[in-house]
C-alpha cells in the first residue's frame, strides 16, 4: 500500500515519509470496535473487485480519536492479480460531532415534548445524551434517605466494560460538597474532572481507571427552579479532548438562510465561537461569543461554554436565564478568572418570519436590517460572564420578516487594525452593505475579505461571524 498524498498519512499521525506501507499498519490505526467490519469491506472489494466506501474512527499514533470518510479501489494487473489499493479520505471528526449533538438534542426534545412523568423522562434523556453525544457513561443522582445523593439511573455504551465504575457509583452515597455529584448538589453549578482515573481528589478514581473512564462533566438538573438531581457524563478521553473545540457546520433550516465564518488568529487557538442547536420543533438556539485569552485553556473553556448552553437551554426557554447559569458554571470551572462575552438567541421560525428572543453578556451589538431599511446596531444590557457572581442581563425580542438580515460577530472583526485605525462598526456596516441583495454566503465572504484586506498583520486576532437572513 502506497500513498502519493503527504496529507493522508499525517491524518493517521505518521510523520511524512514514515508510513511503512503495509496493510497491517493501516488497519492497526482503525479503532478496534470498527476494525473487523472495515477489513471485511476491503476484502469484499478485492474479491469482486469493486470500489468500497468507508466511514470509521481511527486512533492516531498520539492516541487521539478521529473520524475518517473515504473511498478505495483495488488496483489489478493485466492478469487480474491485486497489486495495490488506491483511495482518498478526509477527516470528518467535526461533522460527526455536530451530527451526534443534533441527534441528541432532537431526541431530548422529543422526550420532553411527550411530557411523561419526570421520573420516567430522565432515564430516557440519559440514553439520548449518551448515545448521540458520544459519552460512554451517563448516570443520574437523586436525593435519598438522610439527604445524601444516590445513583438512581444510568446508561452505558458497554455494560460489561464499565461495570466496575457503575458498581462503585451504586455503593457510594455523596453528601453535599463531597465527590463530583455532591459538589454540584452544593453549588448548583456545572463541575468537571479532566481525568477522573488519575485525579487524586476524585473519590472513584480506582474504578474509573479500571473502566478506562477519564473526562467527566456533572450538571445540575433544575425543574421549575428547584434543583432535583445531578447528571454525570463520562468518556474515555480526557475532558479537553472529549469536548468539541471547533465551530460546527450549520444545518439547513427551512425558513432561514444562514452563513458562518471562523478565522483563527495568528498562532494559538483562540476563544471565539459560534453555534446553532435545535431546541424544539421550528425553534433553534444561536450563540456567538469570545472567551478571554488564547491557547488550550481558552479553547477548553470555549467548549465548556457551548456545552453548558446546550444543556441549560433544553430545560429553560429564557436566554438570559441560560446565560446566568453559564456564568455560575464558568466561575466554578475556571479558577484563573477568565471571562467571556456571549450573545444567546432563541429563534422561532414561523410562516410570518423568525421571532428572535435574545440576551447579551457584554458582547458587541447585533446589526439588523428590517423592511429593507439601513443596518441598525441593537444592544441589550448585560455583564460579562465569569467575572461577577451576581450579574444583570436584559432580554429583547425582534421579528425578522422576509428579506430582513441579522449579523452577529466577535470583536476580532471590529477591532481589526491598520496602524492606529480600527475596522470598527462602520467598516462592518460598509462590508455588509457592499453585498446586500446577494446571498448570506456572499455577505459573510465579503465581510471576511474586507477584514483581511484591512488587517494583514501577522498578529491578527481570531474572529467569528454569523449572518442570518429570511428568504423572500
Amino acid at each position: 500500500m502506497r500513498s502519493r498524498g503527504r496529507r493522508r498519512w499525517t491524518i493517521y499521525g505518521f510523520e511524512p515519509g514514515s508510513f511503512p506501507g503495509t496493510f497491517e499498519t493501516y488497519v492497526e490505526r482503525i479503532h478496534p470496535d470498527h476494525r473487523a467490519a472495515a477489513i471485511e469491506a476491503i476484502e469484499r472489494a478485492v474479491a469482486e473487485p469493486r470500489t468500497f466506501e468507508y466511514r470509521y474512527p481511527i486512533v492516531r499514533l498520539d492516541g487521539h480519536l478521529r473520524w475518517l470518510e473515504g473511498a478505495g479501489q483495488p488496483i489489478l494487473d493485466e492478469s487480474g492479480a491485486l497489486i495495490g489499493m488506491a483511495g482518498v479520505c478526509s477527516d470528518i471528526t467535526d461533522r460527526v460531532h455536530s451530527e451526534r449533538r443534533t441527534r441528541a438534542e432532537l431526541a431530548v426534545t422529543k422526550v420532553l415534548a411527550e411530557k411523561p412523568p419526570i421520573v420516567d423522562t430522565l432515564p430516557l434523556i440519559l440514553e439520548a445524551i449518551g448515545e448521540h453525544l458520544g459519552w460512554d457513561l451517563t448516570q443520574l443522582w437523586l436525593e435519598g434517605e438522610g439527604g445524601s445523593l444516590v445513583r438512581e439511573h444510568g446508561w452505558t455504551s458497554s455494560p460489561s466494560a464499565y461495570a466496575s465504575f457503575v458498581k462503585a457509583s451504586e455503593q457510594v452515597h455523596f453528601t453535599r460538597g463531597t465527590g463530583l455529584p455532591g459538589q454540584v448538589w452544593e453549588s448548583g453549578r456545572m463541575e468537571t474532572v479532566t481525568d477522573a482515573s488519575h485525579d487524586p481528589t476524585f473519590l472513584r478514581a480506582p474504578a474509573a481507571l479500571a473502566a478506562g473512564l477519564r473526562g467527566g462533566v456533572a450538571h445540575p438538573i433544575h425543574v421549575a427552579g428547584e434543583l432535583v438531581g445531578v447528571l454525570e457524563c463520562y468518556r474515555r478521553a480526557p475532558l479537553d479532548e472529549a469536548l468539541e473545540l471547533l465551530p460546527p457546520r450549520l444545518p439547513e433550516i427551512p425558513g432561514l438562510s444562514l452563513a458562518a465564518r471562523y478565522r483563527p488568529g495568528s498562532e494559538e487557538v483562540g476563544g471565539d465561537f459560534y453555534d446553532l442547536f435545535p431546541l424544539a420543533e421550528d425553534e433553534w438556539g444561536l450563540s456567538i461569543g469570545d472567551v478571554c485569552g488564547k491557547g488550550p485553556e481558552a479553547a477548553t473553556l470555549t467548549a465548556l461554554a457551548r456545552h453548558g448552553m446546550h444543556t441549560a437551554s433544553i430545560m429553560n426557554r429564557s436566554p438570559a436565564s441560560v446565560l446566568m447559569a453559564l456564568n455560575d458554571s464558568l466561575r466554578s470551572s475556571d479558577p484563573t478568572g477568565r471571562f467571556c462575552s456571549v450573545v444567546l438567541a432563541r429563534l422561532a421560525v414561523g410562516s410570518g418570519g423568525v421571532r428572535v428572543r435574545w440576551a447579551s453578556a457584554g458582547h458587541p451589538p447585533l446589526l439588523v436590517s428590517q423592511g429593507g431599511g439601513p443596518l441598525r446596531a441593537l444592544r441589550a444590557k448585560g455583564t460579562l460572564l465569569g467575572v461577577f457572581e451576581d450579574i444583570r442581563l436584559d432580554e429583547r425580542e425582534l421579528l425578522l420578516g422576509p428579506g430582513d438580515l441579522m449579523v452577529l460577530y466577535t470583536d476580532g472583526i471590529t477591532e481589526a487594525r491598520r496602524g492606529v485605525e480600527f475596522f470598527g462598526l462602520e467598516g462592518l456596516r460598509e462590508a455588509v452593505e457592499a453585498s446586500r441583495g446577494e446571498s448570506v454566503e456572499a455577505i459573510a465572504e465579503g465581510v471576511i475579505a474586507a477584514v483581511e484586506a484591512f488587517d494583514a498583520s501577522a498578529d491578527r486576532d481570531d474572529l467569528a461571524l454569523v449572518v442570518v437572513g429570511v428568504p423572500e
